[in-house]
C-alpha cells in the first residue's frame, strides 16, 4: 500500500506550516521581550542620567 506522493507532499507542507507558525509565535515573543527589556534599560539610563 503505497502513499501517494501528493499526499506526502501535502502532509509535509502542513507540518512545515505548523512549524513556521510556531517559530513566528516564538519570534514575536522574543521580539516583545527584547523590546521591553531595551525600553526598560533605556528609561533607567535616562533616569540615572537625569539624576546626575
Amino acid at each position: 500500500m503505497a502513499i501517494h506522493p501528493c499526499r506526502m507532499l501535502h502532509q509535509g507542507q502542513t507540518l512545515d506550516w505548523a512549524v513556521l507558525r510556531q517559530a513566528q509565535l516564538v519570534l514575536q515573543l522574543v521580539w516583545l521581550w527584547v523590546t521591553v527589556l531595551l525600553d526598560y534599560s533605556v528609561s533607567c539610563e535616562i533616569a540615572v542620567w537625569r539624576c546626575h
